[in-house]
């Protein structure tokens, strides 16, 4: 396959749609701050996106960089301090043991099926009926079966999620400190920088294209 020739950035912008909403939030903590008393206008005056809706030139200005110099050292570090990094941040998962004992002992199900195996153990005990004894066992069986079955279903599908994570560049070409052109780790974008995309890559999470 016959590669594109960089471009040079004039068509290419990254605008976080991602990092815009954090710059909302932002916003509606100080609205919240000041004490404003039109707090639904105001949110959903912060939320709204329009880096879509803007020139090349407005778009730069908005962000601070410039198409052909990018950003300098500065700007880049006060922005990663500001927003972070460039990356999702799931929630803490519980180990696999206890995921394990959530889907046999949690749901209302599997509680009614335990609750009955007991009862019929209960009664076994007091008298010693095997019907009792093989009913216990049976919904205790099936209450462990069940849960397991539920576990593997949602590690599938918590699988699949982990694997999209594979579909983003650990590293892209941005250009930046007076027209320099680098390659950086993809987590280490911020607003205002300015890809380089060439055909076949993978593109960061959180940029516009204009």
């Amino acid at each position: 396959m016959s590669s594109e020739p960089n471009r040079p950035s004039a068509e290419i912008l990254r605008a976080s749609f991602e990092l815009q909403n954090i710059e909302a939030a932002a916003k509606k903590k100080q609205a919240a701050k000041g004490g404003d008393k039109d707090g639904l206008e105001d949110k959903a005056a912060a939320i709204e996106i329009n880096a879509h809706k803007l020139s090349p030139d407005e778009l730069c200005e908005q962000l601070g960089t410039s198409i052909e110099n990018g950003l300098s050292e500065q700007k880049v570090s006060d922005r990663l301090a500001e927003y972070g990094k460039n990356e999702l941040n799931p929630p803490k998962e519980d180990p696999e043991i206890v995921k394990l004992a959530k889907a046999i002992f949690t749901g209302l199900f599997n509680i009614l099926l335990w609750f009955g195996g007991i009862l019929c153990f209960i009664s076994y005990s007091l008298k010693a009926d095997r019907e009792n004894l093989y009913l216990g066992s049976v919904l205790v069986i099936v209450v462990i079966l069940t849960g397991i079955f539920e576990y593997f279903q949602e590690k599938k599908s918590s699988d699949m999620m982990k694997s999209f994570a594979n579909m983003v560049p650990p590293e892209c070409n941005v250009i930046r400190n007076n027209g320099s052109k680098v390659k950086i780790p993809a987590s280490d974008l911020v607003p205002g920088d300015i890809l380089i995309l060439n055909t076949g890559e993978k593109t960061a999470r959180g940029y516009t294209h204009i």
